[in-house]
């Protein structure tokens, strides 16, 4: 069973093409988890936290069971994070385009532009899309609570050489050539701190989802897991997550 994470500002509905497009190539069963705070849920306001974040992700698994976990930018980091708090929940981690090292310089830099009103003015037809995924009265409170959110990380990582050194599972960390957000030493970085990973880069590939390859992301994914689907193994029963 693989469980796909979302990313900051996003919602489940921005991962409804690469669950097509792993429900293609994968030919396992692929669940949607939404973020609290996000989406359908922004509406319930409270803090954003990665921490909170990495609870509820870690809730679905013990009531679920292990599951493989694909996390995209923010949902990539939930899952390392969570891989290193229960080693025996997560069977392995796939990540895209995951920022993985912060400091308060870098979350200040990150932030620059998580502004309701600068997004209003300056790339509205980003702010109508905020509005329709999370609800025209509580997009600006979801932009807000992820610049503290940031800001937060920035001022107490959760990803470190002693957090990482805990990872047991299979990951592999995957990231754009043309992504803006992380760098490539980063990608080297988590390398030399998880044994079980391994490292792609996607070539001509910016930081966003909708201009990632996603039919071959999707046959990558395959392959990485391949050796859990050849040894007869099989997820264990889960909760209910929608698919809607």
């Amino acid at each position: 069973m693989l469980l796909l994470l979302h990313g900051a500002l996003g919602d489940r509905t921005t991962l409804y093409p690469l669950r097509e497009a792993l429900d293609a190539s994968v030919g396992m069963a692929t669940e949607l988890l939404e973020f609290d705070g996000h989406g359908a849920s922004a509406a319930a306001g409270g803090a954003i936290r990665l921490d909170r974040l990495v609870t509820q992700t870690l809730d679905v698994l013990a009531a679920s069971g292990p599951r493989h976990l694909v996390g995209y930018s923010m949902g990539g980091y939930v899952a390392l994070v969570a891989a290193t708090r229960a080693p025996a929940l997560v069977r392995s981690v796939f990540t895209l385009g995951t920022k993985l090292r912060w400091s308060p310089d870098v979350a200040t830099d990150a932030v620059t532009q998580l502004h309701p009103d600068v997004m209003r003015a300056k790339v509205p037809a980003y702010a109508a899309q905020l509005a329709a995924r999370h609800g025209d009265s509580h997009w600006a409170a979801v932009v807000r609570g992820t610049a503290d959110a940031l800001r937060a990380l920035g001022d107490a990582p959760l990803l470190t050489e002693d957090t990482l050194g805990m990872i047991r599972c299979p990951v592999r960390i995957t990231l754009g050539d043309r992504d803006r957000t992380v760098p490539l030493e980063e990608l080297r970085w988590l390398l030399s701190c998880v044994s079980t990973a391994s490292a792609c880069v996607w070539p001509d590939t910016p930081h966003p989802l909708d201009r990632a390859p996603l039919p071959l992301i999707a046959d990558a994914i395959r392959a990485f897991l391949s050796a859990y689907r050849d040894d007869g193994s099989s997820p264990a029963p889960h909760a209910s997550l929608a698919r809607d």
